[in-house]
């Protein structure tokens, strides 16, 4: 069984990038991919500001 994600807070710049990076080569299943989907929609909405 894949371990779940946490709740981990947002991340920015390369925090976040070596995070995906990390998750990417796990196993994907449909709930991390929303997860992920939703951690990048979230960053992107925080750096336009």
């Amino acid at each position: 069984m894949a371990k779940p994600i946490e709740a981990t807070p947002i991340l920015k710049g390369k925090d976040a990038r070596a995070l995906l990076a990390r998750l990417n080569s796990a196993v994907m299943t449909p709930e991390r991919m929303q997860y992920l989907e939703s951690l990048a929609a979230e960053s992107k909405r925080s750096e336009k500001k």
